[in-house]
């Protein structure tokens, strides 16, 4: 019969590093936002400068603009996803790590004569 085993302080790990990478992403969408809103203000700009209504940039910046809001929901669907990973591992970490705690206890208290395989046969 074969041996399963988990390694809780793995699962720990990639926990931790799930919080970091969420960290991460907290301002990721803050640089092509200004880079966004600054293009679409210079096409406005430019439209209202050189009296170019009806040539598209209007619509060009508004478009711009519709992206980059685009972008920011995907960003911050990406953060609550990596929020939502990283609490779904702590609790199997928790678990598991209780779990094993359990059946440490269960079997340190039966004198060392049993193994905790026993009851699998």
């Amino acid at each position: 019969m074969g041996e399963t085993k988990v390694e809780t302080a793995a699962l720990k790990q990639a926990a931790d590093a799930l919080v970091g990478l969420r960290g991460d992403t907290d301002r990721a969408d803050n640089g092509p936002i200004d880079e966004t809103v600054e293009a679409a203000q210079a096409l406005n700009k430019y439209t209202f400068n050189h009296s170019g209504a009806g040539d598209g940039t209007w619509a060009s910046a508004d478009a711009l603009v519709a992206m980059g809001e685009r972008f920011s929901d995907a960003v911050g669907h990406l953060k609550w996803l990596l929020g939502e990973i990283s609490g779904n591992i702590h609790e199997t970490h928790k678990g598991y790590t209780k779990a094993e705690q359990e059946e440490k206890a269960k079997y340190a208290n039966s004198g060392g004569n049993r193994s905790m395989y026993d009851d699998f046969g």
